[in-house]
């Protein structure tokens, strides 16, 4: 949302204020936003995947360690490859779950945050609309999304 902000500066300092020192400001301050958002994206990639790498590892030794101590009885009744494939299954679904979808969540929470922030700043006008709006789309939305899965 910051973006398209920047770039309405960027044009209001070449065509209403003709100014090149301001399109100059500009520019730079947009290429560091796009550098800071690259960073950002990368720091957030890398640290959701070595939270998920750490999870997996951690079940898999606490797996392994609770198989190891079970008792004979057990590993008589239940085959060893079918437990270890469901384990391995469902720690894979584990680490997903951590690395993308938290990762996604956290992500867009923040996003709409920020995009709420930079709308009551440029407009608490369109900032109160958008609001009560939102609540009618999030219903729509709802609704068109319960009557497609019943397809």
């Amino acid at each position: 949302m910051y973006i398209p902000l920047l770039c309405g500066e960027l044009l209001d300092a070449t065509s209403k204020y003709q100014d090149l020192s301001r399109l100059n400001y500009y520019a730079l301050i947009a290429i560091a936003v796009y550098l800071a958002n690259a960073f950002c994206d990368f720091m957030r990639t890398f640290a959701y995947h070595l939270l998920g790498e750490k999870i997996v590892m951690s079940l898999r030794n606490d797996c392994f360690k609770k198989f190891i101590q079970s008792d004979i009885e057990f590993h008589d009744q239940i085959k060893s490859g079918e437990l270890l494939s469901r384990l391995g299954n469902d720690i894979s679904i584990a680490k997903s779950a951590t690395s993308g979808n938290l990762g996604t969540l956290v992500r867009h929470i923040v996003t709409s945050i920020g995009n709420l922030c930079i709308l009551i700043y440029m407009s608490w006008q369109l900032s109160l609309s958008v609001l009560v709006c939102l609540p009618l789309f999030i219903i729509s939305s709802s609704y068109c999304v319960a009557t497609t899965k019943k397809l």
